[in-house]
C-alpha cells in the first residue's frame, strides 16, 4: 500500500492476526520505558486464557537497530529485520520478540487509533513463530495462544510450544 493514501483507524474486532498496523495516536508500554510516538505493531491474536478482559499480543518494532549488531545488547534476542518497504515498513527496522508489548484490552489498543499497514505472508509468519518459541520472556500459555491463533489463520505444522524445563 502506498504511504500517502489515507488510512481510516480500524474497529478491535477488524484485527486480523499476522498483520502490521500503525497506530495512529502516540504509543507507550506501561510495562516497557519506551517514548510515548506513533509506532508499528505486530498483531498476533487474542488470549483464551483471560475470563474477563480479551488480552492481545503485539510486538513493536524498533529502528535502533544497533542494539541488534555484534556486541549489542539484543544481539541474542530472537528478533527479525526488516528492510524498508518490506510488508509496508518505511524504514529498515527489527521487531525484537523478548519485547512483547504490553497486556491490554482490544478496547485499550483500539484507542491508539490502529491502522492496517499489511499482512505478513505465511512463510514469514512461521519465522515469526520460530522468534516466539525462542524467546524467554513470552510465557508458554502465550505461546500456546499464539500457536492456536496462527493455526487458525491457516500456517499450519507448526511444533507446539514446549514448556520450560525447571
Amino acid at each position: 500500500m502506498a504511504d500517502d493514501v489515507e488510512r481510516q483507524p480500524i474497529k478491535a474486532s477488524e484485527l486480523k492476526t499476522g498483520c502490521l498496523y500503525r497506530t495512529n495516536k502516540p504509543f507507550s508500554s506501561r510495562d516497557f520505558q519506551m517514548d510515548a510516538h506513533p509506532r508499528w505493531l505486530l498483531y498476533l491474536g487474542k488470549s483464551s486464557s483471560f475470563d474477563c478482559n480479551v488480552v492481545v499480543y503485539v510486538f513493536s518494532s524498533t529502528t535502533q537497530l544497533r542494539h541488534f549488531e555484534s556486541g549489542g545488547d539484543k544481539e541474542n534476542s530472537p528478533h527479525r529485520k526488516y528492510k524498508k518497504g518490506q510488508y509496508g515498513f518505511t524504514d529498515d527496522c527489527a521487531i525484537c520478540f523478548d519485547d512483547i508489548i504490553d497486556y491490554m484490552s482490544e478496547k485499550e489498543l483500539e484507542a491508539y487509533e490502529l491502522v492496517f499497514m499489511d499482512k505478513f505472508d505465511n512463510d514469514e509468519l512461521k519465522k515469526i513463530y520460530g522468534c516466539v518459541l525462542k524467546s524467554n520472556k513470552v510465557k508458554h500459555i502465550e505461546k500456546v495462544d499464539i500457536h492456536t491463533n496462527l493455526s487458525n489463520i491457516g500456517i499450519k505444522n507448526l511444533p507446539m510450544p514446549k514448556r520450560r524445563s525447571r
